[in-house]
């Protein structure tokens, strides 16, 4: 009699079900890491953007220049698409390179699929008696679904930084604590 060699039905099962639990591992794995590169673009972006501000006040003296939203009432800047949200308020002798950095940081805060709707990015003078004092205010799109809210991360001039739940701002790098 001749021998079969093969695997019978229950075994390839038990593989098949070894491979989808493992499969789906790594799925989970991923989406977090996705998440995280997320945050750490925003970052990235907001840090370039301070330095642009940095760059400014070097030149010149002054923030002024750089963060010319805040004479807008420091309002939000949205990253919705069609919300007309743009980086062209910035002036000075880096406004090109930081309007491209402020429209980087805008695209990285909508990435994953979240949505900062309004709140995607602000410039934020503590007192406008005190052009030298800012802080930078980003959504972060995997902390906020993270954490089942949003999230900000808070950069100041001070060289402070933290993540804030918003309101009152007072986290380092926030806009109570620059």
């Amino acid at each position: 009699m001749k021998q079969q060699r093969g695997f019978t039905l229950i075994e390839l099962l038990v593989v098949i079900a070894i491979i989808g639990m493992l499969s789906s591992i790594v799925l989970a794995s991923l989406n977090t890491a996705r998440l995280k590169a997320a945050d750490a673009a925003v970052r990235t972006q907001a840090r370039q953007l301070k330095l642009f501000l940095e760059f400014e006040y070097s030149e010149t003296g002054s923030y002024t220049n750089i963060k010319q939203y805040t004479s807008l009432g420091d309002l939000w800047l949205p990253g919705a698409p069609g919300s007309g949200s743009t980086c062209t308020g910035l002036v000075g002798i880096y406004a090109v390179r930081a309007q491209q950095t402020c429209a980087a940081l805008l695209a990285a805060s909508q990435s994953q699929g979240s949505s900062c709707g309004n709140q995607c990015l602000r410039f934020w003078d503590t007192n406008p008696d005190f052009p030298n004092r800012y802080s930078i205010l980003a959504y972060l799109p995997g902390a906020s679904r993270a954490a089942g809210a949003a999230r900000w991360l808070c950069m100041g001039s001070g060289g402070s930084v933290s993540v804030s739940a918003g309101t009152p701002w007072s986290e380092a790098g926030c806009w109570a604590n620059p």
